[in-house]
């Protein structure tokens, strides 16, 4: 025989509702061997190629701060890392460039020439006889007034 489980009421699912939308990420407290290095490649290859130590030297280091890592683990590692990188940028790279989005803005008003609208009516042409035909006519001379 089991205990029947309490109803809920409205007021507690929308007070349960609203504390979980409101939740911010939470701080990780523990990291693996590989995200340390991870974290840390950039420091280690400086260390290695600025500094001049060696992988020996940089796993005895970080063995007292509670990182137990062999120099091959640490070799291994930093090769995928770098792998993962290259592997990244090729990709990248075979990637045909984004188009960028080309605007469209409200098309011009027509322009206007001596206080009239450049739209071509009709009436606006010269008549063309058939000696015409063929040839360009001729632009109307502005009238003087």
């Amino acid at each position: 025989m089991s205990t029947p489980t309490p109803k809920i009421s409205l007021a507690q699912l929308k007070a349960m509702r609203h504390a979980l939308e409101t939740l911010t990420p939470k701080p990780k407290a523990a990291y693996t061997s590989r995200e340390v290095i991870t974290a840390m490649a950039q420091e280690i290859r400086r260390a290695r190629a600025e500094l001049g130590y060696s992988l020996e030297d940089l796993a005895e280091m970080l063995q007292p701060h509670g990182l137990a890592i062999r120099p091959s683990t640490l070799q291994g590692y930093l090769r995928a890392l770098e792998k993962e990188a290259d592997a990244a940028k090729a990709k990248a790279a075979a990637q045909p460039p984004r188009r960028a989005r080309v605007r469209r803005s409200a098309p011009a008003a027509a322009p206007v020439v001596q206080g009239r609208s450049a739209t071509i009516v009709l009436e606006d042409l010269p008549e063309l006889s058939d000696e015409d035909h063929g040839t360009r006519p001729r632009a109307a001379e502005p009238a003087h007034g």
